[in-house]
């Protein structure tokens, strides 16, 4: 027979299928990740949506950080005054690799990016973790510190950690990397124990972001304050770290964690005594002032 003769009968159950996975998959592709950008989305306080990548700086050959408004980029700190030199992680690659994954492991449950490879120009937030408080012409006693502005995200900004004042402590100095980068967030001091954002001690092999609405302290008096310089009378972390960063729904359930243990702290490293002025992040008065990009 020839093309011209041939005839085509419709198979009309066929059809009918074909019709209705079509009007399934049209409505999802209209809500599918390609949609147009809805806009910024807003925090709790009404500030536009963190951004996602956070950068562990161990100051391999040490950093250099300059006093004056705070950027990430440009290793400016309005934390300190002059130039100042931060010596490096000095425990070597396996600590420092623990270190990371725990820090890690801790912001799994949200959109966020840790990384230990330096973005460049990219505006980020960033952790430098070496030396001591006096290399940046601060008070000895101090594990950490951060800029403040009374629960507003900073953005582009560098919190520091001082390695040298907890040895070679993976589960101390991940403890310290997440509340200073908490505060970057916005996140206050709170009471919750098992929150990163707590001074009481570790029970556990690490402390984490907790849905938990706890009450804030003042960390000079250590009495009870309301959260954000008086902004909010509780602080829920998990929930602030949700709506500021974005869910992951991959690992929001526990998802993906491996049975790996954080390695136990080095026997010569010193017992790290914590209290309230531990941590130099003042967030009873803002220390700085939000920043645009």
């Amino acid at each position: 027979m020839s093309a011209s003769g041939i005839r085509f009968v419709p198979d009309y159950p066929a059809l009918a299928i074909l019709v209705g996975i079509l009007a399934g998959v049209v409505p999802a592709l209209a809500a599918s990740p390609m949609s147009p950008d809805p806009g910024p989305e807003t925090n709790p306080l009404g500030s536009p949506t963190a951004p996602t990548l956070l950068y562990l700086n161990r100051c391999a050959g040490n950093c250099i950080v300059h006093g004056g408004p705070d950027s990430a980029v440009n290793n400016a700190s309005s934390l300190i005054s002059g130039t100042r030199t931060l010596l490096g992680f000095s425990y070597g690659d396996e600590s420092w690799n623990a270190l990371v994954k725990c820090a890690r492991r801790v912001y799994a449950p949200y959109l966020i990016a840790v990384t230990d490879t330096d973005p460049g120009n990219v505006p980020h937030r960033e952790v430098m973790i070496g030396g001591t408080p006096g290399n940046l012409g601060l008070s000895s006693g101090i594990l950490g510190i951060a800029p403040w502005a009374c629960g507003t995200p900073l953005l582009n900004t560098i919190a520091f950690v001082f390695s040298a004042a907890h040895g070679d402590n993976i589960p101390e100095l991940c403890w310290t990397a997440t509340h200073e980068s908490g505060h970057l967030i916005g996140l206050d001091h709170e009471f919750h124990q098992p929150d990163s954002m707590s001074y009481d001690a570790l029970t556990t092999q690490f402390k984490h972001f907790t849905n938990f609405d706890s009450e804030c302290f003042d960390q000079n008096t250590g009495q009870q304050t309301p959260c954000y310089c008086g902004v909010a009378s509780t602080q829920n972390t998990d929930l602030r770290l949700a709506t500021d960063l974005g869910r992951d729904r991959v690992f929001s359930d526990g998802m993906g964690e491996d049975p790996w243990e954080l390695p136990p702290p080095s026997p010569s490293a010193p017992l790290v005594n914590r209290s309230p002025l531990s941590c130099g992040t003042r967030t009873d008065r803002a220390t700085s002032l939000p920043l645009a990009w």
